[in-house]
């Protein structure tokens, strides 16, 4: 079989922000208009029984101009042709074990209220990122596990640079330095008993900068702040009877840069881990929850500036 989809899209849109603020000595008048028009198609395919196939792709054309009336400035801007893609397949080695990969580019464009705040004053220019996947499969009856290896290639990824201070303004968005994230991850689902089924995931992230300056420092090879290297997750779903479950999740994070920190000169924040409990009761087309997040009260933070 195949299945096609083609598409076009086109938006306009106006956008005014018109913000005063006396007391600290600050105001903004921003008029700013962003017409998309793109095209796309994906097609799904069988190859045979054992082996099926994706493949899109989306074209799109960008343009924004801006301008800050309360000064006045200049107009500002900017035309973007830009690509995303995905292809992939899914090959079935036996009635149990299957075996995937995946490439893709994607694309995001700032928005009016991202290109509002930015540390240079100009137009932020669109992020990209190059995608691969390869991963193993195992589903058997009560049991499923997945093995991934991943990487992302990010160039200008859009990032909200954070400032301490006391007064209205507390950071501005930039493009970063070209990052690369990769590592694996495996998940298990596995059912213990017919009313009994423990969950557990794996996570390895080595999150980098391959190149650039912050703050005038070489940051080539750091650490990308908040990106734990290890996260790991622990959780059991008990039916006590019908349509009353019990769920319970203990999660790790592991130690991560400090936001900001990517000259890597900070000591790390230290890694935590937590318990969470939820009991659940459907009755009818209603369903009734319970939710207690770190039942043991640890004390912990997961940001740090």
């Amino acid at each position: 079989f195949s299945v096609l989809v083609v598409g076009a899209d086109h938006t306009d849109w106006d956008y005014r922000r018109n913000l005063s603020l006396p007391a600290f000595f600050y105001s903004s008048d921003i008029a700013a208009n962003q017409k998309d028009k793109s095209a796309y198609f994906q097609n799904r395919i069988a190859l045979n029984d054992a082996t099926h196939a994706i493949f899109g792709a989306r074209r799109q054309k960008t343009d924004i101009d801006m301008q800050e009336r309360s000064f006045p400035t200049p107009v500002q801007e900017q035309s973007d042709k830009l690509t995303a893609f995905e292809t992939g397949i899914r090959h079935a080695l036996d009635s149990a074990w299957s075996a995937s990969a995946r490439w893709g580019q994607s694309f995001r464009v700032a928005n009016v209220d991202d290109n509002g705040f930015t540390n240079t004053g100009t137009l932020l220019k669109p992020q990209t990122s190059h995608d691969t996947e390869l991963a193993v499969e195992r589903r058997v009856d009560g049991s499923q596990l997945r093995l991934a290896a991943f990487q992302s290639l990010v160039v200008n990824e859009i990032h909200f640079l954070a400032t301490p201070s006391f007064g209205f303004f507390n950071g501005a968005n930039t493009n970063l330095p070209p990052t690369r994230h990769r590592g694996i991850e495996t998940d298990l689902r596995q059912s213990l008993l017919e009313s009994l089924t423990l969950t557990a995931n794996y996570r390895y992230t080595q999150a980098k900068y391959r190149e650039g300056t912050f703050s005038g420092f070489d940051i080539s090879g750091n650490d990308i702040p908040l990106v734990p290297a290890h996260r790991a997750s622990l959780g059991t779903e008990w039916k006590a009877r019908e349509n009353l479950v019990l769920n319970t999740n203990v999660r790790y994070v592991g130690a991560q840069r400090f936001d900001n920190d990517q000259v890597n000169v900070n000591p790390k924040m230290p890694s935590y881990t937590v318990a969470d409990v939820r009991v659940s009761q459907r009755l009818g087309q209603w369903l009734l929850a319970f939710n207690v997040n770190n039942v043991f009260d640890k004390q912990y933070y997961s940001y740090g500036l």
